[in-house]
């Protein structure tokens, strides 16, 4: 049975739309004999909880208070090194999926699925227009 992490910018469980769309997906995968953990980037107040028989690992990604202009940038830039340190922890998964993630982020599980041979999937939604970015 493939063990597979869906990861990236949605809020687990029932944060925003993107945690229902990760979770249905989520759920396709189940669907073929995979088990399925998922590891969004909203803040709760423990890391590990249990979301309907799945386990779920907060990665606490998203600024949860305003800042200024460069710690936004900064945020931006780097958002998912804390899911990245919590990967080369938890080594047991044999497919992440990537839902929305930023470039760096992709770029850097795709090294790491590269050297781990691991199966990379991407899960894009949107394309962004330069006026959506900070």
């Amino acid at each position: 049975m493939n063990r597979v992490l869906y990861t990236g910018a949605f809020r687990f469980p029932d944060g925003d739309a993107a945690a229902l769309r990760v979770f249905a997906v989520g759920k396709l995968f189940e669907g073929v004999g995979c088990a399925v953990s998922f590891a969004g980037w909203e803040s709760r107040d423990q890391n590990y909880y249990e979301y309907k028989g799945h386990e779920c690992y907060s990665q606490a990604e998203f600024r949860e208070t305003p800042k200024g202009a460069f710690a936004r940038l900064a945020g931006f830039l780097f958002r998912g090194t804390r899911t990245v340190k919590w990967l080369t922890r938890n080594r047991r998964f044999d497919v992440i999926v990537v839902y929305n993630p930023p470039a760096l982020f992709a770029a850097v599980v795709l090294v790491l699925c590269k050297w781990w041979k691991l199966r990379p999937i991407l899960d894009t939604t949107e394309w962004y227009d330069g006026g959506h970015l900070p």
